[in-house]
């Protein structure tokens, strides 16, 4: 009996080790989108990193700034609802998810997307597929996380 209850202990173990995020501490926000690519959040102490790419791929972009370098924009009335919004720059290019929550609807539906800026500009806006999110922009927000370090 000692013996199986060493192997279900070190099969765990050994599971945990290989289910590690290798971007940071924290998925705080996850979704899918329709050219069946996800956009992702995730954060530790110091640091918030970005993802995007195929759905169980290794991203095809990889943003990793210090929380300080992160432009968080939340709980912005907007409308009959709350917005929220943060801005990872990465060279000539700005990667700004904004989530819109609905706050005159029963339903208090969000929509959830990604502009692509440069220049100023909005090259191009992608959708989050509605009911494909996991977590919320606003679990980045540093006042969530702590004070900055």
């Amino acid at each position: 009996m000692e013996m199986i209850n060493k192997f279900f202990i070190s099969n765990i173990f050994l599971t945990c080790i290989f289910c590690t995020n290798t971007y940071a501490n924290t998925l705080n926000f996850e979704c899918a989108t329709d050219n069946n690519k996800n956009i992702a959040l995730y954060s530790d102490e110091k640091t918030i990193t970005y993802t995007f790419g195929k759905a169980k791929e290794e991203p095809e972009i990889i943003i990793k700034k210090d929380r300080k370098e992160v432009n968080f924009d939340l709980e912005n009335p907007d409308g009959g609802g709350l917005s929220n919004s943060i801005e990872i720059k990465n060279g000539d290019y700005n990667y700004q998810l904004i989530s819109v929550i609905d706050n005159l609807s029963e339903e208090h539906g969000s929509t959830t997307l990604l502009n692509i800026i440069s220049k100023g500009r909005i090259l191009k806006t992608i959708y989050c597929i509605p009911n494909s999110e996991y977590g919320s922009l606003i679990s980045t927000d540093p006042a969530y996380l702590g004070p900055l370090k």
